[in-house]
């Protein structure tokens, strides 16, 4: 929504006034750390100040007098930016004079090297695009200053230390004695020439490391290279606040080998006090240090060195969070589960004490040369924490339960036999103390060196001289996703549905506005078991549990395989060898608290024979796997119990589903929809009786539909016949506005006026189980009319996927699994039974489809197709079978809508008939074993590969936008490279989670309540396919046409595809107008209650969005954009209808009712206490005269509006 100036000036003070203004400047200082958790959301709020006119003056506002101590330090925004910039500049500088020491580097080689100093350029390229943002509003005038970093010291540490000592965190010294030998640990591998590979990639590194190391008050890290050799390195890492190695200095010596980076960097801890002391079981005596990242110890794919990935930057900063930490005695490998606080306790108190004594005392005695002025000024910054948290740990040893054995003993033998003494340990950390203590006066900290500054004047331009916005590059909006909490609660408080609960109603305000109160209540009574968690058998439960039951019981008892994984999104590689549904159960929990959902551990093909007496009393069974007499067992079994039963299986590129809801199923309501009245024009009287409906008007009737007639104005010429008022009539279609309902004569002549209402009407139907289907010969299936009367090409498509549906058993009966993936040996012999069934089962058919050799091939297609992919998963298919399958089981429950009577197949083998399925074979016999494995088997490696390679902006996290994600995370889109392209998901949406939203958007949860959308749900798409990470890019700006400088045409044209998920028509036609100004395809979807629709578009291909116009509907505004987006007249007269129907209907109705129940004073207080408070509060202001009702809206507007 658009600001008003005066607002603008409003928000403008407000900040200048707030914290966040302070805390932005303090952190402007961390923009050049790629680690930071703001870097994301602080570059987006810079970028947007810079925009704006009104909001820019806050980069030439004054520091608060709180930020600084002295007036020659007093900057602003801007300045602080200008010197960040001057800073990065001079990094490049030292660089760029580090590679002309190497004859080899010839310019090419030098220009590839400043292209992949990529940190540095995006921080000149963000100051930059501020800077001209700025310039067109003002007349900037830089003056420069130097000022001597002494005079930062006095200031207060979290500012001083980073302010100091970032000038100090990378930089050259000569590692050699003055004999010409090397003081380092690797001296002996210190000989071949370094290769030009290595230096561009070392020279790569020591830009990102002079940007990206931590120095702060709490943790630090430095790094020096020689100065004849980029290779030879030395690391000091300042232990962590809070850990036993908190404030010491420990030196790590560092070696780059010539492979590198195809292998991993050389380390070795040099702080060991002379061999004495082992600082962890992955810090030895020797030095070595034993990590994943450096092949020092074996770990898994992802945390072993990667060449593409790893970098120096990841070791330094890796020891320092996972080595050094407080958890010293489960670093062992092995001990990470133990419970032994005791001897981590005391194996915590032996490094504190040699921490103390040779990080600490040792470093200030005797400095390293290469880092003499880090540890003076480090030491004289943090002198006063450092006695602070010493003197903390002396007075913790004297109540410290520690033990000094087994682990702890081996590892530091002499100390443990110190240590275990009564007060040893405390008697000698004292010791320590007080020479330390002694050390501190005695620091020398002149700093022999000095900053530019720089100091702006600015003048504001006049309006006239604003210039044309310029382009934005779009990866600078992105959002950060690490600050979104992806974990599952492994038990949640489970409710029940009470619908006069009004946080429950809120939650599924839109659900009942689109199945209706009484639906609603009878899904919150029901009770669902379903047999078989796979990819179909997830996308079910997660739609009922998310559209509410009172329970939900899921039966499996298999252990996930690498084969789940492509389609089940609650699963990745660490729940292989669980079961299935175990490892899923907390998050399906995750979704509705108001549902039970509980499991059990049994597979159907396993108890058919004797289904468990507990598998009764459900509303509705569903099966997503099992052999056919495994179904008809379970379905028999349903009607056995009065369950109505679903099947629903998918396999590969098809799928099936099947319904039983029993001899005498009674549909209440056929369409759902809420029927309204419509105005006549005319009735004309006669034997076909036909009503014209006024001109503009239209209906959805159908044949057979009943209406009833009302208010119509009748001629008075024949008074003794009947009025037609208040009949019924059946109707037959004429047009869009007129149909007919049957002899008139007999009524009196119409005159004028009318209106005419439709009926709900009641359809009972009756279904078959499915061992009485099984043994029907020569009769053609209940297929459902959807299918059958709306494919050209039903009887070669479905005919033979219904037979080869029945032969999966046959098949597995003979040779004990299902045909192998793309082998035609299996094709052939599965095929061949099918056709023989084919033709016994269904002769009729058989001979329709041997008349045509379109038909012919296309059968063939389908049966070979179905051979080659059974094994596999093809994700899509299954969220589309499982939003079918649970549509069914909901329109059981509620008896609303026509259910699929009874079969309905679906498949999408046409996705591989255009693909080199030669290729695939021979793929197919040496498939990787990774989360891909059964989509490949559907898709084969080059459309896979595709897939990976592709870039997508999905506009929009709602309902759709959900659901979309997944499917793209499912299918891996944009999770990798290919021929040098990057696939990327862009996704945007500038709204936040609400807890109506909850009910239908599955990623959010209540832990996500006022996150924004497409962050969340960026974050947990990559917890779902971790291949997505970086690939993803989140931003949270609107897309319109006042943010092209973002989404420019540069941006479409660089997409390979684009997805709708917006709910907002002018929005659909915008996006829509740009892919068409792009020519870039559209995937165009939308929901309005039970209906939606899908559009593919297609450049040249079809027409587009905006083409069409969309019917109207009933001028329903989204509950979001009503709430966030007001942006139209009509938006701002519902949000105030909304706000009317609240105060004046709903909260009088509901207190009323509360004084109607209660006959007498215990039925009063018996009630809900929050609703009898509402009342009283409500009563006692009720306003008594004119006056009051003035003040009471006075005080509304107040609250709504300022």
């Amino acid at each position: 929504m658009n600001l008003s100036t005066q607002m603008k000036k409003e928000a403008l003070a407000k900040i200048k006034q707030s914290k966040l203004y302070v805390s932005i400047a303090r952190c402007v200082a961390s923009l050049d750390s790629s680690s930071s958790k703001l870097h994301q959301s602080l570059k987006r709020i810079l970028i947007k100040w810079s925009e704006d006119p009104q909001f820019s003056e806050l980069y030439w506002e004054d520091l608060p007098d709180t930020e600084k101590k002295d007036a020659n330090t007093r900057d602003c925004l801007f300045q602080r930016l200008l010197t960040l910039k001057k800073q990065t500049e001079q990094t490049l500088k030292i660089v760029e004079k580090e590679e002309s020491k190497e004859d080899q580097f010839n310019p090419q080689d030098l220009k590839k090297q400043q292209n992949a100093l990529e940190t540095h350029f995006m921080i000149l390229d963000l100051i930059n695009d501020i800077e001209r943002n700025l310039r067109r509003y003002y007349d900037i005038n830089v003056s420069e200053q130097v000022i001597d970093l002494t005079k930062f010291l006095n200031l207060p540490l979290a500012q001083a230390y980073p302010k100091v000592l970032k000038e100090f965190c990378v930089d050259s010294a000569s590692m050699k004695n003055f004999k010409g030998q090397y003081e380092h640990h690797y001296s002996n591998s210190i000989q071949s020439n370094l290769n030009q590979q290595t230096s561009q990639r070392i020279l790569r590194e020591l830009g990102e490391l002079s940007t990206s190391l931590p120095v702060f008050e709490t943790n630090s890290i430095f790094v020096r290279y020689d100065k004849q050799r980029m290779d030879v390195m030395k690391a000091l890492i300042t232990g962590s606040r809070f850990t036993p190695y908190a404030h010491g200095a420990f030196i790590f010596d560092l070696y780059i080998p010539d492979q590198y980076p195809k292998g991993p960097p050389l380390c070795n801890l040099e702080t060991t006090g002379n061999g004495t002391v082992r600082f962890n079981p992955n810090l030895y005596h020797c030095g070595k240090v034993c990590l994943s990242l450096l092949g020092t110890w074996s770990g898994t794919s992802v945390e072993n060195w990667n060449p593409k990935h790893s970098t120096l930057l990841q070791v330094l900063v890796s020891i320092q969070s996972i080595i050094m930490t407080d958890r010293v005695y489960y670093n062992e490998p092995g001990y990470e589960r133990q419970n032994r606080p005791d001897l981590n306790t005391g194996y915590c108190n032996i490094v504190r004490y040699a921490n103390v004594k040779f990080a600490m005392i040792e470093a200030l005695k005797n400095p390293a040369p290469w880092f003499k002025d880090v540890i003076q000024l480090h030491f004289y910054l943090k002198k006063d924490m450092i006695l602070t948290d010493v003197q903390k740990w002396i007075d913790n040893a004297k109540t410290s339960k520690a033990k000094y054995e087994e682990l702890v003993n081996g590892h530091n033998h002499q100390f443990s036999q110190m240590f275990s003494k009564p007060l040893a340990y405390h008697e000698k950390l004292s010791e320590a103390f007080k020479e330390l203590k002694a050390l501190f006066p005695k620091l020398d900290v002149n700093v022999d060196r000095s900053i530019r500054t720089y100091s702006v004047n600015h003048s504001k331009k006049a309006i006239l001289q604003f210039e044309e916005v310029e382009e934005i590059d779009i990866d600078t909006r992105v959002e950060k996703t690490e600050k979104i909490d992806v974990s599952y609660d492994e038990k949640v408080q489970q409710r029940a549905i009470d619908l006069n609960d009004e946080k429950v109603t809120n939650r599924w305000s839109r659900y009942i506005g689109a199945m209706g109160i009484e639906a609603v209540q009878k899904q919150a009574n029901a009770q669902i078991c379903l047999f078989g968690l796979n990819a179909v058998g997830l996308e079910i439960a997660k739609n009922i549990i998310l559209s509410g039951v009172k329970r939900f019981t899921i039966c499996d008892g298999k252990k996930v395989t690498a084969e789940d994984i492509a389609g089940q999104f609650y699963l990745n590689e660490d729940d292989i060898g669980k079961n299935r549904a175990k490892a899923c159960l907390h998050k399906l929990q995750a979704l509705n608290q108001y549902v039970v959902v509980d499991f059990v551990e049994v597979s159907l093909e396993n108890c058919y024979t004797s289904i468990p007496k507990a598998i009764a009393g459900y509303s509705v069974i569903i099966a997503c796997e099992g052999s056919q007499a495994a179904q008809i067992a379970l379905n028999d079994h349903s009607r056995k119990t009065g369950s109505y039963f679903i099947s629903a299986t998918a396999y590969g590129h098809f799928s099936r589903v099947f319904c039983d809801f029993g001899e005498n199923f009674k549909v209440l309501d056929k369409t759902g929809e809420e029927y309204q009245d419509m105005v006549i024009q005319s009735i004309s009287n006669d034997k076909s009786g036909l009503v014209t409906l006024l001109d503009g008007s239209k209906h959805n009737l159908q044949d057979g539909d009943e209406v009833t007639i009302s208010q119509v104005v009748e001629s008075n010429e024949e008074s003794k016949k009947n009025s037609i008022n208040g009949t019924q009539h059946k109707v037959k279609v004429a047009d869009k506005s007129s149909f007919y309902i049957g002899d008139t004569t007999v009524f009196k002549k119409y005159s004028h006026n009318g209106v005419v209402r439709p009926l709900k009407q009641s359809v009972s139907l009756s279904f078959q189980p499915l061992s009485q289907l099984a043994t029907k010969y020569k009769t053609l299936p209940p297929f459902d009319q959807t299918i059958s009367s709306s494919d050209w090409n039903f009887l070669p498509r479905v005919m033979p996927m219904h037979v080869a549906f029945q032969k999966l058993d046959w098949f597995v009966g003979r040779y004990g699994r299902l045909p192998q993936a793309w082998s035609d040996n299996d094709a052939n012999a599965f095929i061949d039974e099918v056709t023989n069934e084919l033709w016994v089962q269904f002769p009729d058919q058989w001979n329709d489809i041997q008349s045509s050799d379109s038909n012919k091939n296309l059968m063939k297609r389908i049966l070979q197709t179905f051979a080659y992919t059974c094994t596999g998963v093809f994700p899509p298919l299954a969220a589309f079978i499982g939003g079918v399958a649970a549509q069914e089981a909901i329109k059981a429950i509620t008896k609303k809508y026509m259910p699929i009577n009874q079969f309905f197949y679906y498949e999408t083998s046409e996705i591989v008939s255009s693909l080199n399925m030669s290729q695939i074979r021979n793929e197919a016999k040496n498939l990787n074993q990774d989360r891909d494995l059964a989509l490949r088997i559907c898709i084969g490696d080059e459309l896979l590969e595709k897939l990976s390679a592709t870039r997508l902006f999905m506009v929009g996290a709602g309902a759709i936008g959900c659901e979309l994600l997944k499917n793209f995370a499912m299918l891996s889109l944009g999770s990798g490279n290919s021929k040098g392209k990057e696939g990327r998901i862009y996704l945007t949406d500038p709204d936040v989670i609400e807890n109506s939203n909850l009910n239908r958007q599955f990623l959010f949860r209540e832990k996500h309540i006022r996150e924004p959308k497409s962050t969340t749900a960026a974050a947990i798409a990559v917890s779902m396919n971790r291949k997505l990470k970086d690939h993803i890019k989140p931003l949270v700006e609107k897309v319109h046409d006042q943010t092209e400088s973002i989404f420019s045409n540069n941006f479409f044209e660089s997409l390979d595809v684009v997805a709708n998920a917006l709910d907002n028509i002018n929005a659909r036609r915008y996006v829509d107008s740009r892919c068409v100004r792009a020519r870039r395809p559209l995937l165009e979807s939308g929901t309005l209650g039970p209906k939606g629709h899908v559009q593919v578009i297609v450049p040249f291909k079809t027409e587009s969005y905006g083409s069409q116009q969309d019917p109207q509907e009933d001028n329903e505004i989204p509950y979001c954009t009503l709430k966030m987006f007001p942006e139209e007249t009509l938006h701002c007269v519902e949000w105030a209808r909304d706000k009317f129907n609240k105060m004046f209907t709903q909260k009088p109705r509901s207190f009323e009712k509360v004084l109607t129940d209660a006959k007498t004073y215990e039925d009063l207080v018996s009630q809900d206490h929050k609703i009898l408070a509402e009342a009283h509060r409500f009563l006692k202001n009720w306003p008594k005269d004119f006056g009051d009702c003035i003040t009471w809206a006075r005080n509304k507007f107040e609250k709504f509006f300022v």
